[in-house]
């Protein structure tokens, strides 16, 4: 396998994201920085998240609504018509989808 250094495109995402993780598979992370909420609620705010394949290269992008643990609320892909999906906010799983 390659060393981090060595994936396309890694350095630039690093300037441009807050933090990254390695997936166990051949994914990597890439989390951007959090926006604060403007009102109190729920939730604390979003950031956004892209995830790089390094077998095919292909990127999924999405953002993250993250309540007071830091865990995910909903997501909402970006790309074409897709609903936001709603996760349980007490055991992480999904609940449903919404428009």
């Amino acid at each position: 396998m390659m060393g981090i250094s060595q994936i396309p495109g890694h350095a630039r995402r690093l300037k441009k994201y807050e933090s990254f993780r390695i997936l166990d598979d051949v994914r990597i992370r890439y989390y951007g920085k959090l926006r604060l909420a403007k009102s109190l609620g729920r939730s604390v705010g979003n950031r956004v998240v892209t995830e790089l394949h390094l077998v095919t290269g292909k990127t999924r992008t999405w953002m993250e609504t993250l309540d007071i643990q830091g865990c995910p609320t909903v997501i909402h892909p970006k790309y074409g018509n897709k609903p936001h999906y709603v996760m349980d906010p007490i055991t992480g799983k999904f609940t449903g989808e919404t428009f």
